[in-house]
């Protein structure tokens, strides 16, 4: 938008607890996320069972790496986490 001012969605539960609407102003401040990389155990282990995606898993970008192991320690049930898991193996292994 120009000026330092950008166009940002915030996702409606979010926006909820900060109490605004769809078109406020607010300010934001980012901060790097220099974490080390934790891998679910259940995802390491899939991942030496499976030839090949243990490579493929680490010539991911870290950025990449960090969206799997997010959404694998995001799933709220077991199944879940078994899916995300299946899938991300089935992706690498190809």
């Amino acid at each position: 938008m120009g000026n330092g001012k950008l166009f940002f969605p915030i996702k409606l539960e979010i926006r909820k607890k900060l109490n605004k609407k769809a078109g406020d102003t607010v300010s934001i401040c980012l901060f790097r996320d220099d974490s080390a990389l934790e891998i679910p155990p259940e995802l390491s282990e899939s991942l030496e069972l499976e030839a090949g995606a243990m490579n493929a898993f680490q010539k991911l970008s870290e950025s990449e790496k960090k969206q799997i192991v997010d959404k694998i320690n995001g799933a709220k049930t077991e199944s879940t986490k078994v899916k995300h898991i299946v899938a991300v193996i089935r992706k690498l292994a190809t």
